[in-house]
């Protein structure tokens, strides 16, 4: 970020998550940087922000985070492994509540969540999902990014073509919309061939 302290910055974030302190770290250091610059930096989520990925995005994209029509958000627990005795397990059990704890009052406070809902997503082997529409219904999301790819239109012989090489896609067409404006559908494929 420092390389880069003349420009505002848009993190763009797919990810299953990880480990929640280098997930700190990064929150610290956008976070600084942001404060130090005057920049603006903007977080835009891609497939997917999961665990401590979707726990960076909100730290540092608060409410500003923008997400594409198809992204999706979780929050769980945080989860760890230790070595020990009783007493070794309830200070494992201690650090996992204080940090679960930081993330739910991120969420309580910035968004339109109910406690009870968020409770639940932390709740041993629970996890809490959320869509692109219902992030920005929370106001998670200040933006749903359109990229939706312009609808193909296929004619008759290319998706004969494509049926005569394996390709039998009927399940991914709209037949109405081929340029010949003609239900192609017995051109897809070779007889008795079904689409998944």
């Amino acid at each position: 970020l420092d390389a880069i302290a003349d420009d505002d910055v848009d993190i763009r974030i797919n990810s299953p998550g990880g480990s929640v302190f280098a997930a700190y770290e990064m929150v610290n250091t956008a976070n600084d940087w942001r404060t130090r610059t005057g920049k603006t930096l903007t977080v835009t989520i891609g497939a997917l922000a999961a665990s401590a990925a979707s726990l960076f995005a909100v730290m540092v994209g608060r409410k500003s985070i923008k997400a594409h029509a198809n992204s999706k958000f979780m929050f769980h627990s945080a989860s760890s492994l230790a070595w020990g005795g009783p007493e070794a397990m309830e200070d494992e059990a201690a650090i996992l509540t204080k940090i679960n704890d930081e993330i739910k009052a991120a969420l309580v406070t910035q968004y339109d969540l109910a406690p009870e809902t968020i409770s639940d997503w932390f709740r041993e082997g629970r996890m809490g999902w959320l869509t692109a529409t219902e992030a920005k219904a929370v106001g998670m999301v200040s933006e749903i990014v359109d990229e939706l790819a312009e609808v193909l239109k296929f004619d008759s012989t290319d998706i004969t073509a494509m049926g005569g090489r394996g390709l039998n896609i009927a399940a991914l067409l709209d037949m109405e919309d081929t340029e010949d404006g003609r239900d192609n559908s017995e051109d897809a494929g070779e007889s008795g061939d079904t689409a998944a």
